[in-house]
């Protein structure tokens, strides 16, 4: 048994081998979700590339070192990013992909196509023996105001690997993406290394929206920038200019927003998977407007149901904006105006 464990534990690096066999990977999965300490003697361990597990969850070791670490930036960053490193949580192994995919329907059943994809990648990654989100990159098309961010957060809320979003409308959000060199005072990690520290995960979800607005400028392209982040091999390895060390950013999972795929170079486009999508449907009235109401409820840092009830015309007035094309976008901001005016009568009487 403990040779059989003590080989277990070398799945990162076998579980591409085609001798790695069904039996072996089964054991590896049970190895990262099962008590192992009468094997092993202790739970915690980490493979030479930085996986490893702690308390029977699996982690990441995204970097090791901070480079020249003795300067006055040196110490500054060090000091700044002291978690990243120590081993990061890989989120989401104790979340079956049918809970995943239930939850997401249940708020999203107008993107069933996409959901239905990112339950089966999972399915097929635990079946691997790599049991955490992690989903290939993805560019979602759709209209203004169909959910396409909302879902993107929610995926990163529900799975539990955290999320991050970033908006590269702009000629100079290409640094905020790669981040800006030692030496400035504004230095800063790539976005990814960002969303790491901020979520505490090793997997977080980053959204990059309005991607086909991006172009290139003096201070870079960031579809270009993208590209590198989607590259497994440099992801893996990624030098991070702030930091002045390789960062591990490979197990980021990348969503990609677009209202057009106009915009979008052939290079990113070859690098991802392509989902067309559109705004809810008539049946879908009621899931949009529980949900906006929670987000709000939540947003306002108050219970759901102390929001105040709907009256007859309110409702009619929602419904007829919904069948008349108003976006989602629209409706919460419409719904959030009459809940806070309903605020406000009830104060003043």
């Amino acid at each position: 048994r403990k040779e059989a464990s003590i080989a277990a534990l070398e799945w990162q690096d076998r579980s591409s081998d085609p001798i790695w066999s069904a039996s072996s990977l089964a054991e590896a999965v049970q190895l990262m979700n099962a008590d192992h300490s009468d094997l092993l003697g202790t739970r915690q361990w980490e493979s030479p590339d930085g996986f490893g597990v702690n308390n029977n969850r699996p982690t990441l070791r995204i970097l090791t070192e901070i480079g020249d670490a003795d300067s006055v930036q040196g110490k500054e960053l060090t000091k700044r990013y002291a978690t990243l490193r120590e081993p990061l949580p890989l989120a989401g192994s104790r979340l079956s992909p049918s809970q995943l995919e239930e939850a997401l329907l249940a708020e999203f059943p107008w993107f069933e196509d996409l959901i239905s994809q990112i339950a089966d990648t999972i399915e097929l990654r635990r079946t691997a023996g790599k049991p955490w989100f992690r989903i290939p990159p993805l560019l979602v098309v759709g209209p203004p105001g169909c959910g396409k961010s909302r879902f993107a957060r929610r995926l990163g809320e529900i799975s539990g690997t955290g999320h991050a979003s970033i908006t590269v409308a702009g000629s100079s959000d290409n640094r905020m993406l790669a981040g800006t060199a030692r030496g400035w005072h504004s230095t800063q990690p790539c976005f990814p290394v960002i969303a790491m520290r901020k979520a505490n995960t090793a997997n977080p979800i980053v959204v990059v929206d309005e991607i086909e607005k991006a172009c290139p400028s003096q201070n870079g392209d960031a579809q270009a920038t993208l590209l590198n982040f989607l590259e497994p091999e440099t992801a893996s390895r990624y030098f991070d200019e702030c930091l002045l060390t390789s960062v591990n950013v490979g197990e980021v999972s990348w969503i990609s927003l677009a209202n057009s795929i106009e915009g979008i170079k052939p290079p990113l486009k070859n690098r991802v998977s392509l989902h067309f999508v559109g705004g809810p449907q008539e049946e879908h009235y009621p899931t949009v407007i529980r949900c906006l109401q929670r987000d709000i409820a939540l947003e306002l840092g108050i219970d759901p149901t102390v929001l105040p009830t709907r009256n007859k015309e309110v409702e009619a007035l929602l419904h007829t904006a919904f069948m008349n094309g108003a976006s989602v976008r629209r409706l919460r901001a419409g719904l959030f105006a009459w809940i806070r005016s309903e605020g406000i009568n009830r104060q003043l009487h």
